[in-house]
């Protein structure tokens, strides 16, 4: 997600207010939940609805993002629901 953000920036794809956005999102939602499945998953549902209300030219890709995000984090959203999931800074299971 990083490398997307950064060659938007680079090739002056998006505007900087919005590779923020998703990045402040990320960190906010990690910092609470401890959860990195959630975290990106709300940071890029912000670049979306940013991105949407903006009417900016990325709305499309970031919502391709959205949908490979949710379908490659799926398996950790089950064990989130399922309260199996580990928590940014819990020790490994042995």
């Amino acid at each position: 997600m990083l490398g997307i953000f950064a060659a938007w920036l680079i090739f002056q794809v998006a505007p900087w207010w919005l590779v923020a956005i998703p990045l402040l999102t990320y960190a906010g939602f990690l910092l609470v939940t401890r959860y990195v499945t959630l975290g990106t998953l709300a940071g890029l549902l912000a670049l979306f609805v940013a991105a949407l209300s903006t009417g900016q030219s990325v709305a499309l890709s970031s919502g391709v993002l959205l949908l490979v995000a949710v379908w490659r984090h799926r398996n950790s959203l089950a064990r989130i629901f399922d309260h199996t999931e580990p928590m940014l800074g819990d020790p490994p299971s042995v």
